[in-house]
């Protein structure tokens, strides 16, 4: 996530075990915006992410596409990153690339995504074991492809210390690294509002 204020860009620490350089050949466009359909793995985020008191906006990553039983298909994010940290409403707009990216400007015709639902995120000293939403994306708008990476794959592979994994994300592009440790119990604790601790099994 990328939090643009007046005069200063605060960037968060991502937590990795263990990551390599940009791959030769990988964009390293990943914070600009994207020609529709979008990939995925881009910068992007609520339309209303913005925090007047403190001249700031914010933004994410684009995750990747999900469906339902139905068929219907959505965008997979953070809470966070969708749902404007427990702020959001159902119908808001999901743009891309996100308001950071684009000095706080709401432009509704950058939106690709509506936001659909999300699990909210205790910050009064609950437990929460993810950060995530979805929003259901605008027909034509959305590829399922990630960029850098490509098509979704059809099959899943169990993980395994050793494995090669690879990661698509707004502020570090294309990553690459390998699985150290399987089911991993950790805790992140929150700096920007009353922390809310988190176990997250990996």
């Amino acid at each position: 996530m990328r939090n643009l204020t007046a005069g200063a860009a605060l960037w968060t620490c991502v937590f990795a075990i263990a990551v390599a350089s940009m791959p030769r050949g990988a964009s390293a466009d990943c914070a600009g915006p994207v020609s529709r359909p979008i990939e995925l793995g881009v910068s992007g985020g609520n339309i209303h992410s913005i925090n007047k008191k403190h001249a700031s906006c914010f933004n994410g990553t684009l995750g990747s596409e999900v469906q339902d039983g139905s068929g219907k298909k959505f965008i997979l994010s953070n809470n966070h990153v969708l749902d404007d940290t427990n702020k959001g409403k159902r119908g808001d707009l999901i743009v891309q690339p996100g308001l950071a990216d684009v000095a706080c400007v709401q432009d509704p015709s950058t939106a690709v995504a509506n936001l659909s639902r999300s699990v909210k995120i205790n910050f009064s000293g609950g437990t929460n074991t993810v950060d995530a939403a979805i929003a259901e994306v605008i027909p034509g708008d959305v590829s399922s492809s990630i960029l850098n990476i490509g098509p979704i794959a059809s099959t899943t592979v169990a993980p395994s210390p050793g494995l090669p994994v690879q990661k698509q994300g707004r502020t570090t592009c294309l990553t690459t690294g390998t699985i150290s440790a399987v089911g991993a119990h950790l805790k992140i604790h929150w700096t920007s509002r009353d922390p809310a601790t988190r176990d997250r099994s990996s």
